[in-house]
């Protein structure tokens, strides 16, 4: 089958798009994200992926730790819902690590590809 992309310009038409094609999944779901809130289309997409663990799809997520620890107890909710759900997080939590702020600007300067 040829490869395909699709440059969607809506916010919508995206997450329409993800609620069909967790939907359609039948193996697995790989979902790969820089913010999750606690909204309306973070609320629709996460009942999405349950729906789809308790098919028995194998759904695993990663997600930006620096904005996903905003909601602790959304994340742990997300990451005991369902034993085919799987939460990882990537990126070192400076909120754990606590530098000073003098640190974080002189490792923004020093090594910003690995900072951003």
């Amino acid at each position: 089958a040829p490869h395909r992309a699709l440059r969607l310009e809506q916010g919508y038409d995206a997450l329409l798009l993800r609620v069909h094609l967790i939907r359609a999944a039948r193996r697995s779901v790989d979902l790969q994200t820089f913010i999750w809130k606690n909204d309306a289309s973070g609320r629709l997409l996460l009942w999405e992926l349950l729906e789809a663990a308790r098919r028995g799809v194998k759904v695993r997520i990663i997600a930006d730790q620096l904005f996903s620890e905003t909601d602790p107890a959304t994340i742990a909710f997300v990451a005991t819902a369902h034993p085919n759900l799987e939460v990882r997080h990537y990126r070192p939590a400076f909120r754990r690590i606590d530098p000073a702020l003098w640190r974080q600007a002189l490792a923004g300067l020093l090594a910003f590809r690995a900072t951003n």
